[in-house]
């Protein structure tokens, strides 16, 4: 279990992890779906299309919406382990190929009803997000719509999973990283860059389509804070906080772009972080309070069909507790404190 954490110390817990270490114990944190479960999981998707029809991944919500008895169990289980333990876990061997693109939405966000409530990512109100290279096709593409590599980042909600349809012809690796480890490393080395980091940065938020938000946070938001039972959490967000100095001419002093990069760096050693492909049929979960992650450089297909693909999900935990209050991106959250509320909800009160 994650012990509670106060700034200025050690982040200590099974999350304090190391990539290497870790690396050679993939039975640790890898859920192989037997034949059982696929089984399971099939007779759940034919259930629910029976009840919603092609398009039910749009349908389910938290609880047990989607049937699943054994698979169920331990996915229970694995969501025990994203809070109380390292922080991820994979599931490995689904048959992606034989599911078109709507029921393989539909069999992720069956599995995620299990580990949180599915939130909207975009202000278009996206419950599942389409992780694949369209940079040739949309003028601005947001970056999970963008090829190549990923700097080392979380998501502004509890949980991300993502599920591989199809890789890259070279690269696109998974790369995750404990941001406990980030954290410890950090204050052992260079002390007050950490100090800086608990005191954070103002981030930039795009909202399309509604002037009446401010673009910038009200103030700043710590990158390194316990949350309200006092765990250790991150909010590592370095997009945003260039986007700050970019667009809304935000100043940083020297130190703080200095523990902003250092950070960086410390996230990207090879003692700490762990390299995970990914084959078609895995569906990565992290815990985005304690895993950084980011992508390596890829080549791709040049034929949009045989683009590396991987479906996100965004997901937000009622059990867990809340974090802290200066942790907070968005004013307008859309469930449970987390994810982007759609603008048409928005602007609607």
């Amino acid at each position: 279990m994650n012990a509670s954490w106060k700034t200025g110390r050690e982040a200590t817990g099974a999350a304090a992890w190391l990539g290497p270490d870790l690396a050679a114990r993939t039975g640790e944190w890898t859920i192989e779906l037997s034949s059982a479960d696929i089984e399971e999981l099939d007779a759940g998707l034919a259930d629910v299309k029976q009840l919603h029809g092609d398009n039910s991944w749009r349908d389910l919500s938290s609880g047990v919406v989607f049937p699943l008895s054994d698979l169920g169990k331990k996915l229970r289980s694995a969501n025990r382990a994203l809070r109380d333990g390292i922080g991820f876990f994979v599931l490995r061997g689904l048959p992606v190929n034989r599911y078109c693109a709507d029921d393989a939405k539909t069999v992720l966000r069956g599995i995620s009803t299990f580990l949180g409530e599915g939130v909207s990512q975009n202000h278009r109100g996206d419950m599942i997000g389409e992780v694949i290279d369209r940079s040739d096709e949309i003028p601005e593409p947001r970056r999970y719509e963008a090829g190549g590599q990923f700097r080392m980042h979380m998501d502004p909600i509890d949980i991300v999973g993502l599920m591989c349809l199809r890789k890259a012809r070279r690269g696109g690796d998974s790369r995750i990283v404990s941001s406990l480890s980030v954290h410890n490393t950090l204050l052992k080395e260079r002390p007050d860059l950490a100090k800086v980091l608990y005191e954070g940065f103002q981030l930039y938020r795009p909202y399309p389509d509604r002037g009446d938000t401010p673009p910038l946070t009200h103030r700043k938001v710590p990158i390194f804070a316990p949350d309200q039972q006092g765990r250790f959490a991150g909010f590592f967000l370095p997009d945003p906080v260039l986007q700050a100095m970019l667009r809304e001419g935000v100043e940083l002093t020297d130190l703080e772009r200095e523990a902003l990069d250092q950070a960086e760096r410390i996230a990207e050693r090879d003692d700490l972080i762990l390299n995970m492909p990914l084959m078609p049929g895995d569906i990565q979960f992290l815990n985005n309070r304690v895993i950084m992650h980011s992508r390596a450089d890829y080549e791709d297909f040049p034929e949009k069909e045989r683009r590396r693909m991987m479906l996100r999900i965004w997901l937000m935990n009622a059990q867990w507790a809340p974090p802290a209050a200066q942790q907070k991106f968005f004013d307008h959250a859309h469930r449970l404190g987390g994810g982007i509320m759609p603008a048409s909800a928005a602007t609607s009160g």
